[in-house]
């Protein structure tokens, strides 16, 4: 807490040089390697002798220094100076200290007793061979400390789009010309996200928050085909891991708090580090829709054992190329039970939906075709039950619209497929589908793609939104006579308007494929929004802006 003190004060305070000289001095001194070599010797087992002379439980006071150790390396990640983050950037490198501190955690909530042996618990803490389990709530103190340090170094000074290692030229263009030196320290932090204890840590803990939410919509506050099982949830990892998070005692920030922390790391990880094999072309791309080359992360190595931090000092970070731990599509998969949860009460943590959400946009255009189009319709079925992300999200009402005109030699949906008896079906041995298709699934799918291939469906995404609901989202999302009465939000719902339905270019589409009652719904509501603007003296320009949208609607 005191470092914390030190570090919060201000530019301009009598002590913002001698803030600055501290931080330095810490970095210098090795401070980092110290902690990467305390949380190595956790991992060491305790002997009986030890543990007998010890107060507390080793294990205990194990989790207890990892915990301190994340605390101080958060407090510096989050006021340090950007002169110096390039010296703390550097620090983490040679130390390896995230991975570090990413495997004593593990380690900590692996070593949780399970609550029915509690009868047992005392014997095995006392021998240092676990933790108790009333434990819990430390661990849970631990991973959203963990999740919070992810979250400072990735900072807030780059756009999210311009974060991940292939962005498109219109995300990065203003980036290179105003903040390349945030560009430079995120190519040196990209490695240290791409580790494999880092990136697993962090997909744990978001699934622990996700647990969090889901025990509290069991209780029927939320629709009960949104709260995804448990299983869902555990996704490879051992299902006594995945665990609702617990507030700790004396916690100075509420439970919402932890779960946001910890769902907006994993999103923030997985931006900066994952990314697909293909790059799916829409139609009429926008300006500056390329993407720069890519940037793949090379993560340090497999960490050694005990010396590894001591030897990461003397010989600088390891240059061993490797890939991220994720896939883009089980990094798919991972978001999706995220969103499920979130959704659940999406009040509460819409910005990280939002997060969560346009991550999710961004890897359905670098997936397969058929691995996207197996994916799609889920996705638009999840924005249809939250249309407001539309609003919020500025940048997820683009990707909305440039999604609808993806252009995918794909299956359409199984109902599409009725009558079809081509022979696409031996395309099905040789196509890499996502795990939520198998066996008579697939085979149909690779029929239907046929006639997509013979073009008598339209775009594959756009009929994807329509059977999920879109317009009737869109018209309930727009429906918001106090809104449209002022200027900002107007502007904020004629955003949405223009993403989606004017620029995608797909309304004629709309009209043609789509179901008629919900397109004259949809007129009907956007025509009482302008007639709202006209009767208030609201922004000259957001009134024809919202003409002109209304007048090629007619």
């Amino acid at each position: 807490m005191k470092l914390r003190e030190l570090l919060s004060s201000q530019p301009g305070d009598p002590v913002c040089d001698w803030q600055d000289r501290l931080v330095r001095a810490l970095l210098r001194a090795d401070t980092l390697a110290v902690y990467a070599r305390l949380c190595v010797r956790t991992l060491a087992p305790t002997r009986g002798a030890a543990a007998r002379r010890s107060v507390r439980p080793p294990d205990a006071a194990k989790a207890d220094l990892v915990w301190r150790v994340l605390k101080s390396l958060s407090t510096i990640a989050r006021f340090v100076d950007n002169s110096l983050r390039q010296e703390l950037l550097t620090a983490l490198a040679h130390t390896q200290l995230l991975e570090h501190a990413a495997r004593a955690l593990l380690h900590a909530a692996q070593s949780i007793q399970p609550a029915s042996s509690a009868g047992t618990s005392g014997a095995a803490a006392a021998s240092g061979t676990g933790l108790p389990p009333d434990s819990w709530t430390t661990v849970s103190g631990v991973a959203t400390t963990f999740a919070d340090v992810l979250s400072c170094l990735v900072g807030a000074d780059l756009g999210t789009s311009a974060l991940c290692p292939r962005p498109r030229e219109r995300d990065a263009s203003v980036e290179v010309s105003q903040n390349s030196r945030q560009l430079q320290l995120l190519e040196q932090l990209r490695p240290l996200l791409a580790g494999h204890c880092v990136q697993l840590c962090a997909g744990w803990a978001s699934l622990c928050a996700a647990m969090t939410v889901r025990q509290r919509a069991a209780d029927g506050s939320a629709p009960q085909g949104l709260v995804p099982t448990a299983s869902q949830l555990w996704h490879g990892l051992p299902s006594e891991l995945i665990r609702p998070l617990q507030l700790p005692p004396h916690a100075t920030v509420s439970s919402q708090d932890m779960v946001r922390a910890a769902t907006l790391a994993l999103p923030l990880v997985l931006q900066v580090t994952v990314s697909g094999p293909c790059d799916l072309a829409i139609a009429q791309p926008p300006l500056g829709y390329d993407r720069l080359p890519h940037r793949q992360p090379q993560p340090q190595r497999p960490l050694a054992g005990p010396s590894a931090a001591g030897s990461a000092a003397a010989e600088g970070p390891a240059a061993a190329p490797a890939p991220a731990s994720y896939s883009a599509v089980n990094a798919y998969g991972l978001l999706k039970a995220l969103w499920h949860c979130l959704a659940c009460d999406s009040g509460s943590y819409m910005c990280n939906l939002c997060t969560v959400a346009a991550l999710m946009a961004r890897l359905l255009t670098e997936l397969r075709p058929r691995q996207a189009a197996v994916l799609l319709p889920s996705w638009w079925r999840l924005l249809a039950q939250e249309p407001s992300m539309l609003i919020e999200g500025y940048g997820l009402a683009q990707d909305t619209g440039e999604l609808l005109r993806l252009q995918l030699n794909a299956p359409p949906p199984a109902a599409w497929a009725v009558g079809l008896t081509d022979a696409a079906s031996v395309a099905v041995a040789s196509v890499d589908w996502p795990p939520e298709v198998q066996g008579a699934e697939a085979a149909t799918a690779a029929k239907a793609a046929a006639s997509l291939a013979r073009e008598r469906d339209p775009s594959y995404s756009l009929r994807c939104a329509l059977d999920a609901g879109l317009l009737s989202a869109m018209e309930r999302c727009l429906r918001a006579p106090q809104a449209w009465r002022q200027a900002d939000s107007a502007t904020e719902l004629l955003h949405v308007v223009n993403c989606v339905l004017r620029y995608s270019g797909v309304w004629p589409a709309v009209l043609a494929r789509g179901p008629v009652q919900q397109a004259v719904s949809l007129i009907a509501t956007l025509g009482a929004a302008a007639r709202l603007l006209q009767e208030k003296d609201t922004s000259l320009d957001v009134i024809r802006g919202v003409s002109h949208v209304t007048t090629r609607f007619r």
